[in-house]
């Protein structure tokens, strides 16, 4: 059962788009993958939608193997973290609701509340309630699965398993020191130059700051994050405000 009762928001501009921002740094990694499979338009444009977004660490887990995936696999496991037509604060999850999603098979992401946390199938939301223009944004902690639909998670356990199994050679170079998957399909700023063709590990190289899409230091992931913001219209909505 989702709450539909509704609400009036409570924020300050200032501090919110400074949340904004910086939950928007954490997010490359989901934005780049929209890109690579074309499917920004569709998320920036679905009207009063709510948003599971894996942080950039999820990505991070299996890079190699997400990197692997063919783009029609690759769109169904993003659709899978679109919720059309439900504008959903943490508040309105409750536990045991199946939310319909944007994959055509239309499997539907379980919400388990324990204590203070929610979790969308096995992943931990872990930021809430970021406005955007067509809707708002959770953040979760791990990339769902669309063909392990509502997975429960262990809520007993410090860290859940993976939603996701890859071969040996897909999963290798993994972990959050390896690079940000997809980052290289996002669109560069002025200072670079970048390749958006579709295959693994597209390289795009920075100047003049000695960063690279893929890899750069948390400067550069920071303008990145700003032109990024501007180029989709997905983040620009935050509470009104456009992030340039």
């Amino acid at each position: 059962m989702v709450s539909s009762n509704p609400v009036k928001y409570d924020y300050h501009p200032d501090a919110d788009a400074q949340a904004a921002a910086a939950a928007a740094v954490d997010l490359t990694g989901f934005l780049g993958a929209l890109y690579r499979a074309e499917l920004v338009d569709e998320f920036a444009e679905t009207a009063n939608s709510t948003i599971l977004a894996p942080h950039n660490a999820a990505w991070q887990r299996f890079g190699a193997g997400f990197e692997s995936l063919g783009r029609e696999e690759l769109r169904r496991v993003l659709r899978y973290h679109l919720v059309p037509g439900r504008v959903l604060r943490a508040a309105d999850l409750m536990d045991g609701a199946r939310l319909a999603t944007g994959d055509e098979k239309g499997t539907g992401v379980r919400v388990t509340r324990f204590i203070n946390d929610i979790y969308v199938d096995t992943g931990r939301i872990i930021q809430t309630d970021l406005l955007i223009a067509n809707g708002i944004i959770q953040v979760v902690d791990a990339v769902l699965n669309v063909d392990e639909g509502g997975a429960k998670p262990d809520v007993t356990a410090s860290a859940q398993a993976p939603a996701f199994t890859f071969a040996e050679e897909e999963a290798s170079g993994t972990g959050t020191a390896a690079n940000v998957p997809f980052t290289s399909a996002l669109p560069c700023t002025a200072e670079c130059t970048t390749s958006t063709s579709w295959g693994p590990q597209a390289t795009a190289t920075t100047e003049g700051n000695g960063g690279t899409a893929n890899g750069g230091d948390a400067d550069s992931a920071a303008v990145m994050a700003r032109e990024f913001i501007g180029v989709t219209g997905l983040f620009a909505g935050i509470l009104g405000v456009l992030f340039a």
